[in-house]
């Protein structure tokens, strides 16, 4: 047999047909990639807007008022409550422990009473989060049923477990942290009027909503949170200028958990001295 007529070794013609298939596979992966990243990029976005996010409205800070000489007559003080986000610790507690406890109770479904189920939320934060919390010395009893209908009916909005935390238990949180997924210490603006009860007959005061579903933008989230409206004098006269740009807390569904965006509520804070 001549050479020129020699076959290539059989292992290096193995080698090409391996190199052959192996980098057809890959233009095929590449291929797909490209297909669903951005030829139907338009038809996924859909998908993903229409049903598989979740908005919670942040209350935003509401503006100051000030007389003519910039002195604050209406301000705003700052106040840290430790908020618990019970799905976050439903779910680090799943990929601690394997299985979440169970917890039974009575509904009324259809107008009949019914046994049903659900997570023991109640045993899951004191398990996970108390421990932690009574070791920085910000534990304290809680309402459980509160708790559980919280999260029965309402659990992608945050459960406040303490409010009002002066800052000295605050720098203790925040020098130590808690370590779990789930419990954070937010700022919420309390209203403060500076010199007391001087001018209240023509500053007015704040207070809750009353008819949450007159709200402008409730058709906007999923979950409402409201601002305080003000209900006398200044505060109310001028409530639509003193209301801040509202945050968000955005959170995308997957199959097993949920991720989450938070956008930070803003404040356009107006000095107003009239109407």
């Amino acid at each position: 047999m001549t050479t020129d007529d020699a076959a290539l070794p059989r292992p290096i013609t193995r080698l090409m047909v391996a190199g052959v298939v192996f980098l057809v596979g890959l233009l095929v992966i590449v291929g797909r990639l490209y297909y669903m990243q951005v030829v139907q990029h338009s038809f996924w976005l859909g998908k993903m807007n229409t049903g598989s996010e979740v908005s919670v409205r942040i209350p935003s800070v509401r503006g100051e008022i000030r007389d003519r000489n910039g002195v604050s007559l209406a301000a705003n003080r700052p106040s840290y409550a430790i908020e618990f986000y019970l799905p976050d610790l439903l779910r680090n507690y799943r990929q601690e422990n394997g299985n979440a406890p169970q917890h039974e109770y009575f509904a009324t479904v259809r107008g009949m009473k019914r046994l049903l189920g659900e997570p023991d939320i109640v045993r899951i934060v004191n398990e996970s989060a108390m421990p932690r919390l009574e070791e920085l010395g910000l534990a304290e009893d809680y309402n459980s049923e509160r708790i559980r209908l919280h999260f029965r009916n309402n659990r992608e909005v945050p459960f406040v477990y303490r409010a009002g935390i002066d800052f000295s238990k605050f720098a203790k949180y925040v020098e130590g942290g808690t370590g779990i997924p789930g419990v954070e210490i937010t700022n919420r603006p309390t209203r403060q009027y500076p010199f007391g009860a001087l001018g209240a007959h023509l500053l007015g005061y704040i207070g809750a909503v009353r008819n949450l579903e007159e709200q402008e933008d409730i058709g906007e989230f999923t979950f409402y949170e409201p601002d305080p409206e003000g209900k006398s004098q200044l505060e109310h006269f001028c409530n639509k200028w003193l209301r801040g740009q509202p945050g968000a807390r955005v959170l995308h569904r997957t199959t097993k958990a949920l991720s989450n965006v938070k956008l930070g509520a803003s404040t356009r804070n107006r000095a107003t001295t009239s109407c």
